[in-house]
């Protein structure tokens, strides 16, 4: 009995940890303890694409040309389609919206913390 709540214990946490990954230059920021992020967006015009930075508290963030790469569980670098494809994907990754600015032109500041059921 006592094995089998182990096995289920640890494949909930293998799942956990597994399947709700947001990947930020190949760091897992699910599991490095922090409970905010923060995800800043700009939807370019006709030229320009969506630009989406995350700072977990990682220190100096470089924007510009090189990108940060942003992956979900498979790892896969994902290039979101506007702004509100990158925070459905945060959402989905078991983060909760905390706050919302967007008084800069075309710029979107989200603050998420992670969800406290996963």
């Amino acid at each position: 009995m006592k094995a089998a709540l182990f096995l289920f214990l640890a494949n909930l946490f293998y799942y956990v940890n597994c399947s709700a990954q947001v990947y930020v230059n190949d760091i897992p920021i699910d599991t490095v303890g922090i409970p905010f992020i923060q995800l800043i967006g700009s939807n370019g015009g006709d030229l320009n694409r969506t630009a989406i930075t995350i700072d977990y508290g990682q220190g100096n963030i470089n924007t510009g040309f090189s990108r940060q790469k942003i992956a979900g569980p498979d790892r896969r670098p994902i290039n979101f389609k506007s702004t509100v494809d990158a925070v459905n994907f945060v959402v989905n990754q078991g983060w909760e919206l905390s706050f919302f600015d967007s008084s800069a032109p075309n710029v979107y500041v989200y603050i998420f913390r992670r969800a406290r059921h996963l």
